[in-house]
């Protein structure tokens, strides 16, 4: 499981290979493409003609209206957080651009297939606004068992990620190693 920080397309298509599945959490104001429309598909919707698009429509986090249908949803009672709701849309791909991780590669970029689950609670753990998690999956075959699995890593991650930060505090790891900074006096060279 990767947070929002981290390019998880691009570390899924590194590690094409490796029995490794990859959860990423995604930011909520990020665009996604659907897959590219057949020759007939496009000459049918544009019978004018012209060059086949390099990718098809867009499927934007923020705008419910370009989600389509889902390819599987679960609900799962948490003791936690309520209902908690995860929908998966397959065949997503980002449309990759030369800059970053992709800078100074030759030829055609690559399209990472994968599956986008949006996950939705009834109660926060905060308490604070109910948003939304976004997260990639480099799946394009989602089941609803799938989702689900997500969904409960996820969960899981949260869990574990606070109870590190609380062990790190209880044993002062996060205070400052003012210790580790002090420069030696004396001897050769001060």
């Amino acid at each position: 499981m990767l947070g929002a920080g981290y390019d998880t397309p691009r570390i899924a298509c590194t590690l094409d290979g490796p029995p490794v599945e990859i959860l990423g959490r995604l930011r909520s104001d990020r665009v996604k493409r659907r897959p590219t429309p057949s020759r007939e598909e496009f000459h049918l919707a544009d019978p004018k003609g012209g060059r086949p698009p390099e990718h098809g429509g867009d499927f934007v986090f923020g705008d419910p209206a370009t989600w389509g249908t889902e390819q599987a949803v679960t609900v799962t009672d948490t003791r936690l957080h309520g209902k908690a709701t995860a929908q998966a849309w397959g065949w997503l791909h980002p449309r990759l651009t030369r800059r970053a991780a992709w800078h100074g590669r030759g030829g055609v970029l690559p399209i990472i297939e994968g599956t986008v689950v949006r996950l939705v609670v009834e109660k926060p753990p905060s308490g604070g606004v109910n948003k939304p998690a976004w997260l990639w999956w480099p799946r394009t075959d989602a089941t609803t068992a799938d989702v689900d699995r997500c969904l409960q890593s996820f969960l899981r991650r949260f869990d574990i990620e606070h109870t590190f930060r609380l062990f790190k505090q209880t044993v002062g790891w996060t205070k400052p190693g003012f210790a580790a900074r002090k420069r030696p006096t004396g001897g050769p060279g001060s």
